[in-house]
């Protein structure tokens, strides 16, 4: 998963790390992507690190949003 690597160490707590992971894995369920394999996989998870902040930290509501803008790129 692309929060496991030690780019993402020391920005962010582990707990922030789990849920950031958590709101990762749902966005790419609710885009029907592989979070492992998908070529734009590293791009979408920045796009998580950035709405992570603005949804206080809530997984589900940073997945939506995110969905909701890579559909736009898409």
């Amino acid at each position: 998963m692309p929060f496991r690597s030690a780019e993402y160490l020391g920005t962010f707590n582990p707990t922030e790390l789990k849920l950031l992971q958590q709101a990762y894995s749902r966005c790419c369920e609710l885009l029907e992507r592989c979070p492992s394999t998908h070529e734009d996989k590293d791009r979408l998870a920045h796009l998580v690190m950035r709405i992570f902040e603005e949804s206080n930290h809530d997984p589900e509501l940073t997945a939506l949003r995110a969905a909701e803008l890579a559909r736009l790129f898409d």
